[in-house]
């Protein structure tokens, strides 16, 4: 889980590009594909699916329809598995050292 200070388009494409340094080669294999709600945090949908600086495809990026939680349900699921941890109200970002 990578915690995300801002809902902005910016900041969820740097942060998958950050996931793709960390995984490096293997980021395709993990990330065969990602399912978004339709949120304007991810309008960089396009740029999302390429490599950084190249027109290379890196995984392919699908949308939910809107109120359908079963088209993201291993979401959903790990969302509830998150919540079971972490309640509602506690600060996620206390040891994020991006701050």
């Amino acid at each position: 889980m990578i915690p995300i200070k801002r809902k902005s388009s910016k900041q969820v494409y740097m942060k998958i590009n950050k996931l793709h340094k960390f995984y490096g080669e293997n980021f395709s294999t993990i990330f065969k594909s990602i399912t978004f709600d339709n949120g304007n945090e991810f309008s960089k949908h396009t740029d999302i699916e390429l490599r950084p600086g190249t027109k290379k495809k890196r995984t392919f990026v699908y949308f939910g329809r809107p109120y359908h939680s079963c088209d993201r349900a291993s979401n959903e699921n790990c969302n509830g598995l998150i919540r079971w941890f972490i309640k509602k109200g506690i600060d996620i970002y206390k040891n994020d050292k991006e701050k």
